[in-house]
């Protein structure tokens, strides 16, 4: 029976294989299913993962063994969900009372990075441990933070994370409207992505492979993100939270001190026709996007980013044409509106949500620096410094929050289910967002500089 589901009875093979450690502490857990949408080749999802826990077990049993086991697992039965496969092995097969830790591998479309989406276990510890492992880390913790706020990725590693077992999910998934379609066959596999999976699986494999999975480790919370391709930034939620309090006091201290300062009333409207301008802009984006996907439902990776530079410049134009029709006597409200915004979504995520803190402070922490430098922003070439000086991390840190839910937005033709084609929202959201801190730098004067009204 399916597990309390008396009648309800489903034929799994799960294939498996076992390397013995020489001083084993616990099993690592290499997993891919092997299983696929009946309609598709499954060429990515999920052979590319098969075949990477294939070359990794190649090149582990290739030299000396590893100090820990490694079960090398490949599940039937995870397409669809419940993914029995996994849920069998993980409720019945004896082996799983070694397991101390397991690695997933996924995709979702044809190329891109070999993405952290999932992890369970110590925060801190594990991700210390994944930047020390992997040669090209792709982490960003608003990404595990989403996964969590949704109940875990929807992959096979659910069932190991919902009992506790410490681990990793990773997926690549650029290029989705493939997915579940024939169109996921041997040459939409991008070769890139294919490499970064089995980088990531052979070196966490025998960089655990040499650990005491049973040592007790640091459980604090962390925010984290991926810069360059191979340089990881971190630090605790405790300090996250502890720089959005500093962001909030450092904000009204430099409106109760500057010069020029607008009334807290008019501050207040700045920041909400701001915000409306944003969200107005981001609706018709996405408004926009769900329409060309009813007519173009399978477009390829460069031209769906195509449609979204012509969209966004749609959003931008939407924006501005709605804080424009502002008198110049408010100008100074939506320079000071527009950090507000910022400081109040990092302040909120910085207490509410942590991994996705990092989104608002940095841009908004560097902005009020720069407002803060009243003499910088008197004459054209400081305020074109100073604008550059704030888009630097509001590029670093939006641009792929902005791409993951672009890809996330994609049209799905052979899994409508999966469709999320109005998340395009949420990345028009944080590209006006963008475009509201930075305008005063071109534009307006702002409260706190010699620049008079």
């Amino acid at each position: 029976d399916y597990f309390g589901q008396p009648g309800r009875t489903v034929p799994v093979v799960n294939v498996m294989a076992r390397v013995e450690g020489s001083s084993s502490s616990g099993a690592i857990v290499l997993m891919a299913h092997y299983d696929t949408d009946p309609s598709t080749p499954g060429a990515n999802d999920n052979s590319a993962a098969v075949a990477t826990v294939l070359e990794s077990a190649r090149a582990l049993t290739a030299g000396s063994a590893p100090d820990n086991d490694v079960i090398l697992l490949f599940t039937d039965g995870e397409e669809p969900a419940p993914r029995f496969g996994s849920s069998d092995f993980v409720e019945g097969h004896p082996w799983m009372s070694d397991v101390g830790l397991v690695f997933n591998f996924e995709a979702i479309g044809g190329s891109g990075p070999s993405l952290l989406i999932d992890v369970s276990g110590p925060d801190r510890s594990m991700i210390d441990q994944y930047i020390a492992a992997v040669p090209h880390p792709a982490a960003f913790s608003f990404v595990t933070e989403l996964s969590r706020l949704i109940g875990g990725s929807v992959t096979d590693f659910s069932e190991f994370r919902d009992v506790g077992v410490a681990g990793f999910d990773f997926a690549y998934m650029h290029g989705s409207p493939i997915y579940h379609t024939a169109a996921d066959n041997v040459e939409s596999v991008g070769l890139r992505s294919l490499q970064h999976h089995g980088s990531n699986a052979l070196a966490l494999t025998k960089h655990f492979g040499a650990m005491d999975l049973n040592e007790s480790t640091d459980d604090s919370g962390v925010v984290f993100f991926t810069v360059g391709g191979s340089w990881v930034v971190r630090y605790t939620t405790v300090l996250a939270a502890a720089l959005a309090v500093v962001l909030a006091f450092g904000f009204v201290g430099l409106y109760f001190s500057g010069s020029g300062v607008p009334s807290l009333r008019h501050l207040l409207l700045g920041a909400r026709k701001t915000f409306l301008a944003v969200l107005t802009g981001s609706v018709v984006v996405s408004l926009f996007w769900w329409l060309l996907t009813l007519v173009r439902n399978s477009p390829g990776v460069w031209e769906s980013y195509l449609y979204l530079v012509v969209l966004m410049a749609v959003g931008v134009l939407v924006f501005l044409g709605l804080v424009r029709r502002a008198e110049r006597r408010s100008e100074q409200d939506l320079a000071g509106g527009a950090l507000l915004v910022w400081v109040v979504l990092a302040a909120l995520t910085g207490f509410a949500l942590p991994g996705m803190s990092y989104l608002f402070l940095w841009p908004a922490l560097v902005g009020l620096v720069v407002v803060a430098t009243a003499s910088v922003l008197s004459n054209r070439s400081g305020r074109f410094a100073g604008g550059v000086a704030v888009a630097l991390p509001a590029a670093v840190v939006m641009i792929p929050a902005m791409d993951f839910f672009f890809q996330v937005a994609q049209p799905r033709p052979g899994n409508p289910d999966s469709q999320l084609v109005y998340l395009v929202a949420v990345t028009a959201f944080f590209g006006l967002l963008v475009v509201a801190l930075l305008r005063p730098f071109w534009t307006s004067p702002f409260w706190g500089s010699n620049t008079t009204h």
